[in-house]
This record gives C-alpha cells, sequence and structure tokens, in this order.
C-alpha cells in the first residue's frame, strides 16, 4: 500500500492568524515577565489551586533539565496531577532555559485532543517554574506495555498516530515522538506527552534566537531522521513521522529500534547506508497483518523527508490494516472461538462451576441470561443470542453478534462499564461471562428504591461511562435503564453493547444485513428515521432519555 509523500515543507513559519497580538519573548525578560506574557497568551496560572502538602519532597522522575512531582489539586475532585518544574529558579533563571520552558508552556497550551496530555496551567512550584498535567496513572508506555502483555497494540499504535495528526493539523512538531513521551491513563488511553523540543508554526509568542545561535534540539538518536543526524535540518513534520514509525516498530516488538546495534553503528546505518531497521523477530500474537504493516514503516523511514507520509494517511493506513479473516455468517464456533483469543479475549469456559447454573434462562431482549457461578464462587451471568428456528441459518449469525458484543467489551475498562470476564461455550453456543449483579438494571432498582435512590449520582456515574466509550471511539448503540446495571454497592455499569460500534477494529466483522431493534422511547429521531445507525449523538439522545426516566 503506497502512501502520499507529505507536501513541501514551509522553511520558515507562517504569519499568524489576523487579528492576534504577538508576543517576543527574549532571553533579558525575567520569569514574572515570561510568565505574564504566557499569561497573556492564554495559558493559565493554577498555582493557587496546588495543594503543595500533598506533593512529595523528592521527584518521581527526572528530565533533562526538569523534574517531575505528584500530587493533588485543591478541586472539589482533589484531582491527581504531575507538575514537572524547571530545575532553575523562579527568581533568577537561566534566560535560555527559561526560554525554552516558555516555548513548550506555550506549544502545549494549544493543544486539544484525546490523545495528547492535556495541560491544565503552569504555577510558581517552590519558587520554580512549573508545567500542571493530569497524572497518567499507567505510566510511561514502555513500561505499560511490558506489564500488560495483552494490551492492544494496534489500537495503541493507531492512537498514537491519530494524535500526532492532530498536532501536525494545527502546525504543531512534537520533534521528539517515541514510547518513552507516550504516557497512558488509568482507562488505557496513551496520550502524547513532552513538548520540549516542539515548534508551533503559527505561534503568536515567538523567541529571539542569539547571534550565532544553530543548535538544534537534543536528540533521541534511535528515533531520530537522516536529516536530524545529520545537522541539515530543525525537527520537521517529516521528521515526526519518521520517529512515529521507529515509535510503531517500538511498540509491536517491545524494544528499541536497532536494539542489537551501538550508537555509533545506528548512526552509520541511518545517515550513510540509509538501511531501514530490520523486520522484528518477535510479533505480540494479537498483532496486525505484519506485510502491509511493514510496508506502511518503510514509507515512513523514507530517506527524503518528502517521500515521507501524512499523519493522516498513516492514522488512516492502521484503520485498514487487518488482522485476520473477519468473522461473518459462515464462521464456525471453533474458528470464532480462535480468533477471539488471537485478539486478547479470554476463554473462561474451565472456569465454569457448570453445576451452580439453572436450566431454565432469564429470558430478555434478543438474548438468554444463565445465573451461576466460576469455581471461585463468583456470581456470574452468561449471556449467550437465543436461537430461534430453523437453527441451522440463525446460528452461525449469533455466534457472529455474541462474538462482536464480547470483542468490544473486551476493549473497555473503566469503573462504569460491565467488566467482562470472559467467552465461553455453553451447551455447545458461544457466550459472554460477566459479574451478576444482584441488584439487576437500572429500573428494577429504582422500583425498589424509590426514596432512597440518588439519581443524580447514579445518572452521573453513567454519564461517566458513556463519555469513556466515546473517548475510546465506542458508541454504545442502545442507552436505556434496562442496560444500566447497579451493583451491590450501588455503581451504575453500562451493559448491552448488542448495537454497539466501534471506529477501529483489529478483529473484523462481515456486514450485518439485519441490525437488533431499536428501543422507540430512547431512539434519536435520525436513527427512527433510518436516517444514520449508532452515532455518538444518538447516545447523547438516549442519555438524556434515560436521565429523564
Amino acid at each position: 500500500m503506497l502512501i502520499p509523500p507529505l507536501p513541501p515543507h514551509p522553511s520558515e513559519p507562517t504569519p499568524g492568524h489576523a487579528g492576534e497580538r504577538r508576543s517576543l519573548i527574549s532571553r533579558k525578560m525575567t520569569a514574572p515577565e515570561v510568565v505574564s506574557h504566557l499569561i497573556a497568551h492564554k495559558c493559565k496560572d493554577i498555582t493557587g489551586i496546588i495543594d503543595l502538602p500533598t506533593f512529595d519532597d523528592n521527584p518521581i522522575s527526572h528530565g533533562g533539565f526538569s523534574d517531575v512531582y505528584r500530587g493533588r489539586l485543591l478541586d472539589v475532585a482533589r484531582s491527581q496531577v504531575a507538575v514537572k518544574a524547571l530545575r532553575l529558579s523562579s527568581l533568577n533563571p537561566d534566560p535560555e532555559h527559561l526560554k525554552h520552558a516558555a516555548q513548550e508552556l506555550h506549544t502545549w497550551s494549544k493543544c486539544r485532543h484525546p490523545n495528547i496530555v492535556p495541560l491544565l496551567g503552569l504555577t510558581v512550584f517552590r519558587g520554580r517554574i512549573g508545567m500542571v498535567s493530569p497524572w497518567m496513572s499507567k505510566g510511561a508506555l514502555p513500561h505499560y506495555l511490558e506489564s500488560t502483555p495483552d494490551a492492544d497494540r494496534h489500537d495503541i499504535c493507531t492512537q498514537i498516530c491519530s494524535g500526532v495528526s492532530y498536532l501536525h493539523q494545527i502546525g504543531v512538531i512534537h520533534g521528539d515522538i517515541k514510547g518513552g513521551n507516550v504516557v497512558v491513563s488509568e482507562e488505557g488511553v496513551p496520550a502524547l506527552t513532552d513538548f520540549g523540543n516542539s515548534l508551533l508554526t503559527d505561534a503568536t509568542v515567538k523567541l529571539t534566537q542569539r547571534a550565532g545561535q544553530t543548535s538544534g534540539p537534543a536528540l533521541t538518536l534511535r528515533w531520530s531522521a537522516p536529516e536530524l543526524i545529520a545537522g541539515t535540518s530543525r525537527p520537521t513534520r517529516a521528521s515526526d513521522i519518521y520517529a512515529l514509525g521507529m515509535t510503531i516498530l517500538e511498540v509491536i516488538s517491545g524494544e528499541w529500534p536497532y536494539p542489537e546495534k551501538s550508537d555509533a553503528t545506528v548512526m552509520f546505518l541511518v545517515s550513510i547506508k540509509k538501511e531501514p531497521p530490520e523486520l522484528p523477530r518477535a510479533i505480540p500474537r494479537n498483532y496486525a497483518n505484519m506485510t502491509e504493516l511493514w510496508r506502511l514503516l518503510l514509507c515512513c523511514w523514507a530517506y527524503e523527508p518528502g517521500d515521507r507520509p501524512h499523519a493522516t494517511e498513516i492514522t488512516q493506513t492502521m484503520k485498514d490494516i487487518r488482522i485476520s479473516i473477519p468473522i461473518g455468517r459462515k464462521t464456525t464456533l471453533r474458528d470464532a472461538i480462535k480468533q477471539l483469543e488471537l485478539h486478547g479475549c479470554k476463554d473462561a469456559t474451565s472456569l465454569l462451576n457448570l453445576s451452580t447454573f439453572k436450566a431454565s434462562p432469564v429470558i430478555g431482549g434478543f438474548n438468554d441470561i444463565h445465573i451461576g457461578a466460576l469455581t471461585s464462587g463468583t456470581r456470574v451471568a452468561l449471556k449467550r443470542r437465543r436461537i430461534e428456528e430453523p437453527a441451522e441459518i440463525t446460528e452461525r449469525n449469533e455466534i457472529k453478534r455474541i462474538a462482536h458484543e464480547i470483542y468490544v467489551l473486551s476493549k473497555c475498562d473503566h469503573t462504569n462499564v460491565l467488566p467482562l470476564i470472559g467467552f465461553a461455550v455453553y451447551h455447545d453456543h458461544l457466550a459472554m461471562v460477566s459479574p451478576w449483579f444482584l441488584r439487576g438494571s437500572l429500573m428494577e432498582y429504582l422500583r425498589h428504591n424509590q426514596a432512597s435512590a440518588n439519581r443524580a449520582s447514579l445518572m452521573s456515574q453513567a454519564a461517566s461511562g458513556v463519555a469513556y466509550l466515546h473517548e475510546r471511539n465506542i458508541v454504545h448503540g442502545n442507552i436505556k435503564g434496562s442496560n444500566i446495571l447497579i451493583t451491590n454497592n450501588h455503581t451504575v455499569k453500562l451493559a448491552g453493547f448488542g448495537s454497539a460500534t466501534q471506529d477501529s477494529y483489529t478483529l473484523q466483522f462481515t456486514a450485518t444485513t439485519s441490525n437488533p431493534g431499536i428501543t422507540i422511547r430512547w431512539t434519536a429521531p435520525e436513527r427512527f428515521q433510518g436516517l444514520t445507525g449508532p452515532t455518538t449523538q444518538a447516545d447523547i439522545y438516549s442519555l438524556g432519555m434515560t436521565i429523564l426516566v
């Protein structure tokens, strides 16, 4: 698959937007003057809500010119945050380091994307200038991959590509893309961070340059494009693309680029021999079609910057790459199980205590629900699609439907989304295994707790679950009270993913000619009229109807 090259890159920054006021930050400015300029250009000062006693005395990590501390804000949620504090005093700072920090703050403040760590604001932290961002609890991407071997690496790479595509669209060059500069949230969402080497091509804040100053940002050698190693170029969109390709390789293989080569050898291979990395020997069992992916990476590593593809093209190609034959009407139960396992779904059949399951299912909608327990004693529900006559015609379709629901739910990890234990073969049928909640659905819960139910809390939790799904590009498709479960401790769990869709799949499913029935009173007008399928907007309409009830 050939990828269109980037258009020529401008050698000079483009002018600012009409009507925008420009500022010039020079090395002669004091720290308070720099901060004042940044605040004037929409960098928010949040010093007043930093809860200083919650921060450790010692930093949790170090950078070239900064230290990172963890603590909390004085907001209602007591949000946990990271403060990246310059390793210099705000009262008597080094002018060049201060200018560098101002550029990072200004560039970072322009970014708003799910796969970019948000900058909450700037602060004066223990006499030092600091940058405040949400605390990403799963840590840096290499650590996350090491501790989470079943992580969906293809999806992670696709999301990183989406973040880079966004940066380039708003005129930001990251300048140091690598696994170590990607952090992972509690929900498993990767996000780019560390804008210390970044450039904003359309900046309202400009930094002066000393006469004779030619040195660029520090290189991360194994991710650096040949023109950066040769010193013939500063970071560009094209060099970002080269580094993005190396980062994808890093995620696939779990190793740095050129893992068995010395730095000197890497410089020789990249700059002189123009030799790309070798195809990794070990590929994770749940990763993508390597032939198509490798072709894409070779395009990213083109020696000539102008021959490298757009980040938007890379993102789309990553979405198009598939790892297997789709699950469809002709897929057997055995093949469906194999594909689910290859894509990280757990076979929980051996965990079932079959003697605890009732012969008669709890019937609802298009599904049969069987209640029982695991061998550990945990109460669970088995959900399988009901097979209507003639079974030989409908059974294969129902395998596809329940496999699809299992797959989508396996990509979710949130307090307010039903956790998936795995799948099981139950009486020769594919079934989804999840915890059983005695309090039942939201509607049942409200019938038995009319006076005591905290409806505001319940709906806030439901909204949080929906927000998480949409952040992961998952559309629920059937939000209503009967598809919301309540745990013993009154926690909301979104369930009923039979109509769900996902923006990017690694496991593919053939198109279904007949869709599950819609619930009219909760359905957005455009869906009811047949104008669209499930969308995030339609989800919001259904959520509103659920809140109303």
